[in-house]
């Protein structure tokens, strides 16, 4: 029934979505309450371990995690924040390298730069979800700079994935989820679906020339980077907020073709695709007009 609600939201005017989001948000709750009653169903901790190891969690993995809390502990009872993150990193030992989203904002990327003017990369907090806060306030943990889309990574090659982050657009080849491609990188949501929560959607989007003169404003936005003492302006077109994305459709294309996988144990959801597959593919879609 959720997965029905939001898919009858996406093929809303953007407008009638934006006025009818209240009422959605509440038959979700509603919904979700009740299906909390109906499916008990639990994991183990063994059981949690194994399916992150089938999913790609493993040594040496470089994995860009999207997560949510909520469904995860509902399905392994007991698991906080830290524990969730320290058996990811036990999995992936230092050899590996875990990232996550720590963008300061929910909703729309120009709605938010219209409001804020200023990113302090270590004191504003992530807005995506609390393990992504947890986890960049840990030691060892790197932010990106880049003020809307900042990114924390921990590991083997995390300092290098997130340092140039600030030197070009949000999405583009400077930015950890495009260098996922070059280190073998999996994309990993726990919780979350496609639709939701997947941020490397926007790479194609971005580098891709069709693309980008459709999907991202014309006007040129500016954001101050403060980090410790330093402080930088930073210049950006911001992806626009009024154009309708066919979620539904890439996501059957890409599971139909085995480049993205939807796998449910336990109740417990989950999606996972190889960077450079993701994106590969999603460029030719953008060229046979089939993306989004």
């Amino acid at each position: 029934m959720i997965d029905v609600t939001a898919r009858l939201q996406s093929v809303l005017p953007l407008g009638l979505q934006g006025r009818l989001a209240p009422a959605y948000r509440a038959i979700r709750r509603k919904v979700a309450l009740v299906d909390r009653v109906l499916d008990r169903r639990t994991l183990t901790l063994s059981e949690f371990e194994a399916l992150l190891f089938t999913l790609g969690v493993r040594k040496d993995a470089v994995v860009f995690l999207h997560s949510s809390l909520d469904a995860i502990a509902r399905r392994v009872p007991g698991l906080s924040p830290i524990r969730l993150i320290r058996i990811l990193q036990n999995l992936l030992t230092e050899s590996g390298a875990l990232l996550m989203p720590a963008f300061p904002f929910t909703g729309r990327q120009a709605r938010y730069a219209d409001r804020v003017h200023i990113f302090d990369v270590q004191r504003t907090p992530s807005q995506t979800g609390l393990v992504t806060e947890v986890f960049r306030r840990l030691p060892g943990v790197s932010r990106s700079l880049h003020p809307t889309h900042s990114v924390a990574a921990w590991g083997r090659c995390g300092r290098e994935l997130v340092a140039t982050h600030h030197m070009g657009g949000a999405f583009g080849p400077n930015s950890p989820i495009y260098k996922l491609r070059d280190v073998n990188g999996l994309v990993i949501g726990i919780g979350t679906r496609f639709r939701e929560s997947f941020t490397i959607m926007h790479v194609p989007e971005e580098i891709h020339p069709k693309a980008q003169a459709r999907l991202f404003e014309s006007k040129v936005r500016s954001m101050t980077i403060v980090n410790g003492g330093s402080r930088m302006e930073y210049t950006f077109r911001a992806l626009r907020p009024d154009v309708r994305r066919n979620y539904a459709r890439v996501e059957r294309i890409l599971e139909q073709e085995g480049v993205l996988r939807n796998i449910t144990v336990g109740g417990l959801h989950c999606v996972a695709t190889h960077a450079e597959r993701f994106i590969d593919r999603a460029l030719q879609l953008v060229d046979e007009d089939r993306y989004l």
